[in-house]
């Protein structure tokens, strides 16, 4: 979020027109704005466009000037304006000149741009009566040609939104001077400004109306430091629609012909739905996880079981009950799972906030509400699945007879670590293999069927084909003793040695230990792998953001100016 944010130049834009709107800075809509709580910064940037009547006269250099269209654009902050016009008016000699932009295709123009070139003055007279009375008079560092699509290009990156520019017009860039501004719009509106009026001109204060767009845009940046926080989307966004409110409310009468606008809110909102679509991705990634670690556990805990078997049948044979044993288990499983929850909680928790937040820990977001719920139940599912994968080991301890239990090799030991290739296996390796041959080969159901369902389900199984295939294939493998015989010979007798068939025997005499091992180590190694697959899902995130941003694989951006 923070990212994004610094690409965003101005958080809130405030849209005023209609032709009367107060042009001065320090009254007004703009000045309502700035006293709205969270306002940082407000600046104004005016955009007047009239087609003026036959008794308002444009001139340069007192020679007449024909335009369809005149418009005055003029920021309270330079920095605001197009690139080339900033460095128009970084190289006048003065700093009350202004500059004069053409819009429009060059054979409409003709010799204007050329002829314009060389214009030191603009002014602005109104006819009253029949004499020709000056409305402004600005000096003038020269002409250029501006591009409306480069023009409604610059208003997006800086308001969020784009503008009625004239086909073919004049505007003139000027400094930010609250009476010219306010003269252009009272005689567009069809008032002689009356500083301009004598005694006797009272019934002459009136000109035929121009046909006029007039509009000030209050760019707004927020205090974003208190107002957003990219740990809390959700609470970012509703301090900004409440801010909207404010400003919205701050219009008052001019509500009809006022806007309010947010490219931030709408960044935000975006990246809610982004954070919405990771929270469904995590989860999908997190249940296979979940899956595999609980199998794995189990059958760990079914191979230590087996190991700590005749030293429980002696405990039974010294008298200790099964029932106390019971409870001794259930105290450490429960002790060592809520344990180890905290430490994964504060490892997956505190570590990577502190990294993000360059060592800070900001309370607010450890503390919140949701978080605290997560985190029991994180600890919930923790326990709770520690409980789960030990039953067996627990229940085998507290029913196990005392000679059994002491027995070198125990009937029940192997019935107790069976495991079965059944028809849940069967299912699991079927999809699992399809999930890969179908990423080897690039081919799906789904393409074929273009069916909602399929297609929701080819969807699924990207995520869990890897996991299910690598259990499928460890519990067919580990269901045939006699494979992992073979399998096993090439490798224990050039390792053992002289030794090599004593330990095949070993092998063959307690088989259940070594499935149990394998399949641990088969699971064991869908879990590192798991990740590595699945991290494709995350990975050149800044790339196709700018993708997305710019619509396409290549832009090409070139700054007229300095070429």
């Amino acid at each position: 979020v923070e990212d994004q944010l610094e690409r965003i130049p101005w958080d809130v834009t405030v849209f005023e027109g209609g032709g009367g709107m107060r042009l001065s800075s320090g009254e007004g809509l703009g000045a309502r704005v700035r006293a709205v709580p969270g306002m940082q910064k407000v600046e104004n940037l005016v955009f007047l466009r009239a087609m003026l009547p036959p008794e308002v006269s444009p001139r340069v250099d007192d020679v007449p000037m024909h335009t369809p269209w005149l418009c005055l654009m003029a920021a309270s902050d330079p920095k605001l304006l197009p690139p080339q016009l900033q460095l128009a008016l970084q190289n006048s000699s003065s700093p009350d000149e202004a500059i004069l932009g053409l819009v429009g295709p060059e054979r409409a123009m003709g010799k204007a741009f050329t002829t314009l070139q060389t214009a030191r003055q603009f002014s602005l007279d109104v006819k009253v009566r029949d004499d020709k009375r000056s409305l402004f008079t600005v000096p003038v560092h020269g002409a250029m040609r501006l591009d409306r699509d480069e023009m409604n290009r610059w208003l997006m990156d800086q308001t969020g939104s784009i503008a009625f520019i004239p086909y073919i017009g004049t505007i003139l860039l000027m400094p930010y001077r609250p009476e010219v501004l306010a003269r252009f719009n009272s005689v567009a509106t069809g008032m002689v400004p009356t500083e301009l009026l004598g005694p006797g001109d009272a019934n002459f204060g009136h000109v035929k109306e121009a046909e006029y767009f007039p509009e000030i845009m209050y760019l707004g940046r927020i205090d974003r430091a208190r107002l957003i926080s990219g740990w809390d989307i959700s609470g970012s966004m509703q301090r900004l629609r409440d801010l909207q409110d404010q400003l919205k409310a701050s219009a008052g009468n001019d509500e009809s012909s006022t806007q309010v606008e947010s490219t931030t809110l709408i960044l935000l909102e975006r990246m809610d739905g982004v954070a919405r679509l990771i929270g469904v991705l995590t989860l999908l990634i997190a249940l296979p996880l979940l899956w595999m670690a609980w199998v794995l556990a189990a059958n760990l805990c079914g191979l230590l079981m087996l190991n700590e078997r005749r030293t429980l049948g002696l405990m039974r044979l010294r008298g200790v009950p099964g029932q106390i044993l019971g409870r001794a288990f259930l105290l450490s499983i429960c002790t060592g799972g809520l344990a180890g929850g905290l430490l994964g909680l504060l490892t997956g928790s505190l570590l990577p906030l502190l990294v993000y937040e360059s060592g800070r820990l900001p309370q607010n977001v450890l503390g919140e509400p949701r978080q605290l719920l997560l985190y029991l139940a994180f600890l919930i599912i923790t326990l709770g699945l520690a409980l789960l994968v030990s039953r067996r080991l627990v229940g085998y301890a507290t029913r196990i007879s005392p000679l059994e239990a002491s027995r070198r090799i125990a009937t029940s030991e192997a019935l107790q670590a069976e495991v079965s290739f059944g028809i849940l296996q069967g299912l699991a390796l079927v999809l699992g293999l399809y999930t890969l041959v179908g990423w080897v080969i690039g081919w799906s159901v789904a393409e074929r069927f273009p069916r909602p369902w399929i297609q929701w389900t080819d969807r699924a199984l990207s995520f869990v084909g890897l996991p299910l295939f690598l259990y499928g294939a460890a519990c067919l493998l580990v269901s045939h003793r006699a494979w992992i015989q073979r399998a096993l010979a090439p490798v224990i007798r050039p390792l053992g040695g002289r030794l090599g068939t004593f330990a095949l025997h070993h092998v063959a005499m307690k088989p259940h230990r070594t499935i149990g091992f394998l399949l641990i180590v088969a699971l064991m190694t869908s879990v590192c792998l798991y990740p590595t697959v699945t991290s494709r899902s995350f990975e050149d995130k800044a790339l196709r953001g700018a993708k997305v941003q710019m619509g396409a694989d290549y832009m090409f951006a070139f700054n007229a100016p300095d070429l």
